[in-house]
Parts: structure tokens; sequence; C-alpha cells
């Protein structure tokens, strides 16, 4: 029997007598130990102790009292290992915003911070990182498994030191053997989550819009002192192949301007630059948004050009007014010093308008979209699973790996067993974490496999049970076997009439074939038989018939007996035969005529069985 102490708020420990203790201990779960305590004589000292909030030490280790259960003869209790009180009851006010890329121990780092526990990180994962969104503002309890899940690694307290690593086991060739040490296997097969299809989306484009069309919406309207001029065309028009627009009207003259209208979320456009260009203002929607850019280029050789502009993005989704203004020279320009007067030109005609537009589809809203669907869809039809959404993911290729990872679409067994220790063939160190063999005839599963949960007990002499860990069968596994048997059926069964094919049934009765008496099946007659009734023997006799007949079930499922009792003469439960025999019988005889039989029994015993005469 394992010892088992309380401690209460005052630090007074005693030892505790007539209870029985089972500790349940998991992988990266609560470790927890349900007590039963019987009050008596014994244990008067100690049993009040039993309360909430005080400590039960055992095994080496604090559990606190969380819950309580008393009756009239002891107490039920259950208590939780102090690593998981403590940093359940410690809180991290500090906060990480936004999304971040950190390294594991810097988020131990802030997690543990105050709680009085140090950690320990295997060196294979020192170095790595992960991203984490607002990391704080919760309990040490609640950001420690927040890290467990980002990296995948498990912890287990010694102390008050925390050890993490993407394992914590060991590799055995400890056995667990049916009728040799496991007692009572038991193998649960859960589909509950089973699901076929599923889709993926990746990081969104960071731009809410995306480039349309270019149009040439025209001209709304003008002022200013513009003027048609071939020879200043002429002089500024240029033979490249870019300058696909034609000259409009041109004005020298500041503040001069034309409007137009486009509808969409954004805006660029084609413009004429020249060695002779100035600057030039677009004004949308009356200075809700403004841009000046320059139409000058200083190649001689070129002395025109078409150059395009991005003017604005992120409008709101309507129509908008523009307005396009010379606003003066440009100070870099050496061709417009002193009196010479920067030219700006109105394009005649041409798709010079750019419009952009909200996104539309996941095509345009995600750098990356996928869809999986499994194997398993073959055999259950389209099962949808909730979408992953990860911005980690901007190509279609990871896309795509990420959501058969994702995707429940396999079948869980885990096993639970009663452990045997066969001290003549020594005693397995088993552990929880560790990988063992596991052999067990009759589910067919020959496996090394990790013990992920046990749970023992205060009393040597009780078996302790292990939980292992999930066996998957997985979804191409499961969609073959189930294409052999439908293939195997299908070579059975007729599909149109339900009935076994005659080519199935390989057995032929030659001429020559002999029988032993009364197994020839061409000399066996099958009986047939007519239903029965009150008066004719059927399928039952006549008799049995009349006995059913009288009984009933009321609407409450209550048998109703409607034969009358049996007497001298009249037959009812019983025959009137039977019941003359019954009430024949002298029971205060037969009470007497057993007395005088253990009389001369005790008799013989007092003589050892030597007779007197």
């Amino acid at each position: 029997m394992r010892d088992l102490f309380v401690q209460d708020l005052s630090g007074r420990m005693e030892r505790l007598t007539d209870y029985s203790v089972t500790r349940k201990n998991a992988i990266n779960n609560e470790k927890t130990i349900d007590v039963s305590c019987t009050k008596t004589d014994r244990n008067a000292h100690s049993f009040p102790m039993v309360q909430n909030e005080n400590i039960f030490l055992y095994e080496d280790e604090e559990y606190v009292i969380k819950q309580t259960t008393l009756t009239a003869r002891g107490v039920s209790s259950t208590g939780i290992h102090r690593v998981f009180c403590d940093l359940r009851d410690l809180y991290i006010y500090d906060v990480i915003e936004g999304e971040n890329t950190r390294g594991i121990q810097t988020l131990l780092n802030i997690a543990l911070n105050g709680s009085g526990y140090s950690f320990t990180v295997d060196s294979v994962l020192v170095n790595t990182t992960a991203i984490v969104e607002d990391f704080g503002d919760a309990s040490a309890l609640e950001l420690l498994t927040t890290i467990c899940e980002k990296f995948g690694v498990e912890f287990e307290c010694v102390g008050k030191t925390i050890y993490i690593a993407k394992e914590i086991a060991r590799y055995t060739d400890h056995q667990l053997r049916y009728h040799f040490n496991v007692n009572a296997p038991s193998k649960e097969i859960a589909t509950n989550d089973i699901k076929t299809y599923i889709r993926g989306y990746g990081k969104k484009f960071e731009d809410e819009d995306i480039f349309d069309e270019y149009k040439y919406a025209g001209s709304s309207g003008r002022s200013g002192t513009w003027y048609e001029d071939d020879s200043g065309a002429q002089q500024f028009r240029s033979d490249n192949p870019e300058a696909e627009l034609e000259y409009g009207l041109i004005t020298r003259t500041t503040n001069d301007y034309f409007t137009f209208n486009f509808t969409g979320t954004g805006l660029r456009m084609k413009m004429i630059t020249s060695t002779l260009g100035g600057k030039v203002k677009f004004d949308i929607d009356n200075g809700d948004k403004t841009k000046t850019v320059s139409l000058y280029t200083n190649y001689l050789n070129r002395p025109t050009s078409v150059e395009t502009f991005e003017i604005a993005r992120g409008l709101e989704n309507k129509t908008h007014t523009v307005k396009v203004s010379l606003v003066g020279k440009d100070g870099s320009n050496p061709f417009t010093t002193g009196p010479v007067r920067p030219v700006f030109v109105m394009p005649k005609n041409g798709d010079i308008i750019g419009v952009y537009r909200l996104r539309q589809g996941d095509d345009e809203i995600y750098t990356s979209t996928a869809e999986y669907t499994s194997p398993l869809a073959s055999v259950y039809g389209i099962r949808h699973a909730k979408p992953l959404r990860d911005d980690q993911y901007t190509n279609k290729v990871s896309l795509i790996n990420a959501l058969k990872a994702e995707l429940h679409d396999y079948f869980e067994i885990s096993l639970t067993l009663d452990y045997v220790e066969l001290l003549d063939f020594g005693i397995q160190d088993i552990r929880k974490g560790d990988y063992v063999w596991c052999i067990l005839d009759p589910f067919g599963i020959d496996v090394r496999i990790r013990v992920v949960e046990i749970e023992d007990y205060s009393n040597d002499a009780t078996s302790p049970k292990f939980t292992l860990g999930t066996l998957r069968k997985t979804s191409n596994d499961i969609a073959v076997e189930f294409k052999k048997t439908s293939n195997t059926l299908a070579k059975v069964v007729d599909s149109t009439t339900g009935k076994v094919k005659s080519s199935a049934v390989d057995l032929t009765i030659g001429k020559t074939t002999k029988f032993e008496a009364g197994y020839d099946p061409t000399q066996i007659t099958t009986p047939t038989y007519d239903l029965a009734s009150a008066s004719t023997d059927g399928l039952m006799s006549s008799e049995d018939f009349a006995k059913l007949s009288n009984i009933a079930v009321d609407v409450n499922g209550n048998v109703i007996v409607t034969i009358g009792p049996a007497s001298e003469l009249t037959d009812g439960l019983m025959s009137a035969a039977d019941f003359v025999k019954l009430r024949d019988l002298d029971f205060e005889q037969i009470k007497a005529d057993i007395e005088d039989i253990k009389t001369r029994l005790t008799a013989l015993e007092g003589n050892n069985g030597e007779t007197t005469v």
C-alpha cells in the first residue's frame, strides 16, 4: 500500500489510513488523484484535514484538493497536481501585440515569468520559431498550452522544472501481450469526426482592389485657353511606337484643366510627356484625393512619349469625378526656364483611363486556394470539413499538403488494457510516454505503440490500466479494403436479384459420391408445418397455443396472465395433479427430519466418525 499524507494550509501534515487512491497521468494533460477515505478511529486525527485547498502528498508529489464529497461513512476527493494549479492561478498581463515570429525560449520566458518554475528545452528545439498572434494576456497555463500546440511539443514537470521536448518518451522492448501480461483489452473505433472533403485559403492579397481595364472616358468638360496647333503638335509628336495616343488640344496656361468621370476603386492614366512638359495635378472628387505628376521627359531624340501614371488606389467603389490641371513648370526641366512656358497636351483619343475594381472571387482575393478530396469519399461520399484559413500559405502545393494533413479522413482506434506484472519474468519499467510492443491476437494487432495515459492505484495488488496511443487506419487503407470487399461480393451476389450466384457455389455431387447413412442431401426431406390453433397442432402444440393465447401485455409492457389458479379438480397455472401433490406435502415433518439429520451428523463428528452401539 502506497503512503498518502495530507497537509493543511498552516503546514501541519498527517498520514491518512483506510483510503484508496486512483492516479491518472496523461501526456500534456492534468495529473490527478481520486481519493476515497473511510472515517475510522484510526484516522480520526487526519480525516478532518481532507478539505478543499489542502494538499495530498502522494509518491513525493503534491496535489491540491479541488473537490470533496462527504458522506456518512467517509469522503471522496480529487486532487490536481500542484503545477497545473500554480500556472492556472498566475496571470500574465504583458502581451506581444499583433502577429509576430518568436522563438520557443522567448515565449516560455513570458509564459513562466514569476511562476517559480524554470524550464529546460531539448537541444533540437532551441532555435525553433513559430508565428503567434497577441501572445500574452492569459493565464500561464493557457500560454504554456499554446506553446505546446504551436511547436508540437510535450511538457513534463519534475519538482520545479518543466521539461520541453518533441516527445518525452523512451523506445523500449517491453511487451504487452494478450494472455501473457494483459487482461481485459478493449478496442474502440471512432468515426464521429470523419470528413472526406476540405477547402483551403492562403494569405489574402494586401490590396483589396485589382486592375480591371483601360478605357477612353472622354473629356466631360474643360476650362482655359485650350487650342489646336498643328505646327506645335507636329513639333512634339514622336514616331515612337509607344506614342499611340494622338495629340488633342494644347494649353500653356497655368490652372487650365479638363475633367472626366470613371467608376471603380482606383485610377491609372496614360499621358503624353515631352521635353516641354510641366507639372500636372489630378484632383479626385473635389480634393478627396490629389496627386501631382511631371510630364517632362529629357530624351532629346525622343521629344514626346507615352507614360503610365498610378494616380489613386483604395477609393470607394463608385463613380468619381477627376480634374486634371496644369499647375506650373517642373523645376528640373531645363527646357522651360525663363519665359518658356510648359506644354500640357490633352490626349485626343485612345484607351487612356485605367480603372481598378474590388477583387471578386476566391482566386482574386487569396494568393492561393486549393481543395482536397480524400479517397475515402468513394466509400462514404462527400463530408465537408471546416475550411483551412492560414496566412502562411502563398502557393498551392504547400496549401494542398496542409489540407491533407488537416483532413480527418481516418479511423481512430484506441486501446485500453489492464497490465499484470509477472514477477517470474522480471518487472517491466513502463512509464507514461514509453513506446512498447503491443501484441493483441484477438484484434490482429502487433505494433510498437505509445503509452499515452496510465491509471494506477495505491493498492499494489490492483493491476494498472494503460491507455495506448491512437492507431490510425488511413483513408487509402479503408478504401482499398472496401473495394476488395465490394469486388468479392460482386462475384458472389447478383446485384439485380440480391441472391447468391449459382456460379459462386463450387459444389458438385457426382453419381459415385457416397454419403454416411442419414447424410445424403438428395434423401433429405424438409418437413413443413401449418400454424397451430386451439384445436390443431402446428409449429407448436395446440395446448401451448392455448396457454400463450391467455397471456396479454398492457400499454405499460406489464404481462397480464388470464390463466386462473389450479385446484384439486381444475388445471390452471399448474395441473390439478401437481396441485394435489404440493398440497399433501407435510412441511413440518420435513423440517423435523432435517433437524434430526443435523443432530445425528453432530454426534458423528463428536465421536470422530466412530459408531457407538
